[in-house]
């Protein structure tokens, strides 16, 4: 492509970016999140091998992405919430409730693992990803997972989803007239991103309405993005003996996840 641009004279004032929509890790182990449901007692047991299935009546179902789950039952007034939430508690690296606002958090280059309320009914009640660690495969590339599994069936090698920082941290290049040359760029950043960035290189007004920033810090002529402030936070939360944590960076008025993990 680079080639072509270049034949054709754009290569002077032609800018190309580059971005994965999130990383990888490794899966260790499966979680059969249907089996599992049947055997606490929130779902009947179906035939085999399909254990994940729309919630019925007043029982739990369940639906998954990767490394992440959701479950909720079809009546809100469900006496099961509580056993369900008992559940997640045990199993979750980090559940999050049907109450929680996440409309001003973005995810640090991820679009995945992250609960939100659109205000919809279909919203799930509960929330999960499952516990990761940092530990390298057998390639040196670290970041592990547990993943989502369904009838008994093994997990995919590598997998994405999760709110580990080998998931939510992905690729991104920017290359071009307007960039500056060989930098490294550490502000907190994100695929949200992107397009206001890329409105603001073409000249459009508008971007300042959506929910994310332009990257000026990496063009040529901003910011030293050395001396961007930002700030990193760690938010504690606790209940029922249930302890876990979320790492934040705020720059502006914009937040980007960085990671979340299960304490205790």
């Amino acid at each position: 492509m680079l080639a072509v641009m270049d034949a054709l004279g754009l290569t002077a004032s032609a800018d190309v970016l580059v971005a994965s929509d999130h990383g990888f890790t490794t899966n260790t182990a499966g979680v059969d999140v249907g089996r599992e449901l049947v055997e606490a007692g929130l779902r009947p047991r179906p035939t085999p091998p399909t254990w994940c299935w729309p919630a019925a009546g007043r029982r739990w179902g369940c639906t998954s992405k990767a490394v992440s789950a959701s479950v909720s039952p079809q009546s809100r007034a469900s006496p099961s919430r509580a056993s369900g939430a008992a559940w997640y508690s045990r199993r979750a690296g980090r559940p999050a409730t049907r109450g929680e606002r996440w409309r001003d958090v973005r995810p640090r280059g991820d679009s995945h693992g992250k609960p939100r309320d659109g205000g919809l009914g279909r919203s799930p009640d509960l929330v999960l990803t499952f516990p990761w660690g940092s530990r390298p495969n057998a390639f040196g590339v670290p970041g592990s997972d547990l993943a989502h599994v369904s009838g008994g069936a093994a997990p995919y090698f590598s997998d994405h989803g999760s709110m580990s920082p080998w998931n939510i941290r992905n690729a991104g290049l920017a290359w071009g007239a307007s960039f500056k040359r060989g930098v490294t760029v550490r502000t907190p950043t994100g695929n949200v991103d992107l397009a206001p960035t890329i409105l603001s290189l073409l000249g459009i007004e508008g971007g300042s309405g959506l929910d994310g920033r332009v990257l000026a810090e990496a063009m040529e002529g901003g910011p030293d993005p050395e001396r961007t402030v930002a700030e990193t936070r760690v938010h504690l939360v606790e209940a029922s003996g249930y302890s876990a944590a979320l790492q934040a960076t705020t720059l502006g008025r914009h937040r980007y996840v960085d990671k979340s993990w299960r304490i205790s």
